[in-house]
């Protein structure tokens, strides 16, 4: 269960919605709140998807940041205006 919360807590810090971060880890966002209440336990194939777009994995796995290769504030925030740009992008491409 505390895992669960854990990947909600770094969800949040990363600006993601369930929805979001079950397309990034290539899932159901039935399965990304099944996750955060700890009904059930991500693959990990899903820990190493979510992985690359900031979340903390070994945070969320043990508890304890992952230390000087953990993502920062900063990075997060470069993550989060990519995505906004790739939205914008796709957008575009569906207008064409």
């Amino acid at each position: 269960r505390r895992a669960g919360a854990r990947l909600r807590q770094e969800r949040m810090r990363c600006g993601s919605t369930q929805e979001q971060m079950a397309m990034i880890g290539g899932v159901k966002r039935v399965s990304q709140h099944l996750y955060e209440i700890g009904a059930r336990s991500p693959k990990l194939r899903y820990l190493a998807l979510i992985g690359t777009t900031g979340i903390d994995v070994q945070f969320v796995v043990g508890g304890s940041s992952g230390g000087p290769g953990a993502t920062t504030e900063e990075e997060v925030g470069f993550l989060q205006l990519l995505r906004g740009a790739h939205r914008s992008f796709a957008l575009q491409l569906d207008a064409c």
